[in-house]
């Protein structure tokens, strides 16, 4: 659970002689101190048709490599069939439907009896009598008897056995044949139901008590076998994903990046002192008063941030035009704030308490940290900023974006998560110290959050600026962000572009997810439980 302290965090301050691991922030750009208009946050359909018999494998749903991927959601409410005026409704169907699976639950029932599958005859009669509790052949065949106020007494235990493993091998067969007509055609009711009030969890699920493993309804849930149990595509798809992750970050920071030297020039010279280094990749620019081999790391490192984007989201392999990062820390802090033409007395008042920040009125960002962890975190989350803006149009307006997506990538990037603007909110929270700790469980913690029974709405903390943000709010946004890049990367930049063009939550959820998000919300705590 998260535990508040007494430690506030109001601006771009950082506090003097807090922990190490403590956030720094990220101050607004002169382009973006406007906020636009904000864009943010059934069970989920991943269907194939009902007529489907075959469960897809893990594999299937797998699509190696990174970037926008071909979708592999069934019909969902936009395509599916819509009633006629005609057609039987689903409680027709049903009512109609049961009377014709009663018959062939008996017929199945009476075989195993025969058979000397005495097991499973039981438990056959005991699902004729889930949809028939007065069933008089059932009742019998389980030896209940009357009590005299007309209700059903339960016998006494009996041991039953199945003693014939031939007939037993015969017996899933049998019994889809008595189950497939029933599912199929609520299936088909289902589909003629208006969207918006069409019951398909409860159908899932009477249909599942039934049979537990029916493949067809399964794969309509978007689950999938993972051994013996059936989860969602999503947690296998997720599993792997995680691992290509790992590796693309790990092969993009290994790589040798071609630096040219590129030395401070024109109306740079004098915001310090001293430049000592400065290089240029074919991406990014680093300007430093450190040493050379400082300099160089940090350049391979935003280099490198910038070839993972393209490669999750599909876009090119490029950062904004204009795209330096000035390292200026200790003295040159205090120059470089005195000199630089875009500031004056209050914006240089609050950068003068944080670690680094985007430049007002630039695509450029100033590093003022000497300690490399806490700096290559900032440069990091300051370079996913503009990637994310330049590609997607995503701003401080998007909070779950621009907050949630730029941690989870900083810290696959550089192993933390400091840079916080949620802690410049004049109201927001008190720091979550248990939440900086590198070993931290964000995930747990955002399972916590949405299990809870006061938790807002899912669509209201996705549609939230990140002004209106709470540390809590980061954290569902830093969950959505994981579910879409591991669960759904097909679907990952599609719904950033939305979301960059001032769709609302929901609105996006439909078009790009083919659901809701109050229907996203139970799959998303399901997720989080089978990612553990």
């Amino acid at each position: 659970m998260l535990v508040r302290t007494s430690i506030l965090l109001l601006g771009c301050l950082v506090v003097p002689g807090a922990a190490l691991a403590r956030p720094t922030g990220l101050e607004p750009r002169g382009s973006t101190r406007s906020e636009s208009a904000a864009v943010v946050c059934s069970p989920l359909r991943v269907e194939v048709s009902s007529a489907a018999t075959e469960t897809p494998s893990p594999a299937a749903l797998l699509r190696p490599g990174f970037g926008p991927s071909a979708r592999t959601d069934a019909p969902d409410a936009r395509s599916a069939p819509t009633a006629r005026d005609d057609a039987p409704t689903l409680t027709d169907v049903r009512a109609q439907e049961k009377v014709a699976l009663v018959r062939r639950l008996h017929e199945l029932a009476r075989w195993c009896n025969d058979q000397k599958l005495y097991q499973e005859r039981d438990r056959v009669w005991r699902q004729v009598i889930a949809l028939e509790p007065d069933d008089l052949d059932a009742r019998k065949g389980l030896r209940f008897a009357r009590n005299p106020d007309g209700t059903w007494k339960e016998p006494a235990p009996r041991p039953a056995q199945n003693l014939n493993k031939k007939a037993l091998a015969e017996l899933p067969a049998r019994r889809a044949a008595a189950l497939a007509p029933y599912r199929d055609a609520l299936l088909a009711a289902l589909d003629r139901e208006p969207a918006a009030t069409r019951p398909t969890a409860s159908v899932h699920q009477d249909l599942l008590a039934l049979d537990p493993d029916d493949a067809v309804v399964r794969t309509r849930r978007g689950e999938v076998r993972d051994g013996d149990a059936w989860v969602l595509a999503e947690t296998v798809r997720g599993r792997a994903r995680r691992t290509e992750l790992r590796a693309l970050v790990q092969a993009a920071l290994a790589a040798p990046v071609e630096l040219a030297p590129s030395p401070a020039a024109g109306p740079e010279l004098p915001w310090v002192d001293a430049w000592t280094y400065g290089a240029r990749s074919e991406r990014v620019r680093v300007l430093s008063t450190g040493d050379a081999a400082d300099g160089a790391a940090l350049a391979g490192k935003l280099d490198a941030t910038v070839r993972v984007v393209a490669e999750l989201f599909g876009v090119p392999a490029k950062g904004p035009a204009e795209f330096t990062f000035y390292v200026a820390p200790g003295a040159a802090r205090e120059a470089f704030l005195a000199r630089h033409p875009a500031f004056d007395d209050a914006l240089r008042a609050a950068f003068a308490k944080t670690p680094g920040a985007g430049l007002p009125g630039s695509t450029h960002t100033v590093l003022f940290e000497a300690e490399a962890r806490r700096r290559d975190d900032c440069a990091v989350r300051n370079a996913l900023w503009q990637l994310l803006r330049l590609h997607f149009g995503v701003e401080r307006v998007h909070g779950w974006a621009f907050e949630g997506l730029g941690l989870y990538l900083t810290r696959e990037l550089v192993g933390s998560r400091l840079t916080w603007s949620v802690l410049a909110n004049r109201d927001a929270e008190a720091l979550r110290a248990g939440l900086l700790a590198p070993e931290s469980n964000w995930m747990n913690e955002g399972l916590t959050l949405m299990r809870a029974p006061n938790a807002p709405p899912l669509a209201t903390v996705l549609d939230l600026p990140v002004t209106a943000m709470t540390v809590p709010d980061l954290v569902v946004g830093y969950v959505f962000s994981a579910y879409l890049l591991e669960g759904r990367p097909g679907d990952a930049a599609n719904f950033l572009a939305r979301t960059g063009a001032g769709k609302k939550a929901d609105e996006t959820a439909r078009e790009v997810l083919g659901t809701t998000m109050d229907e996203l919300k139970p799959r998303l705590v399901r997720w989080l439980e089978e990612r553990r």
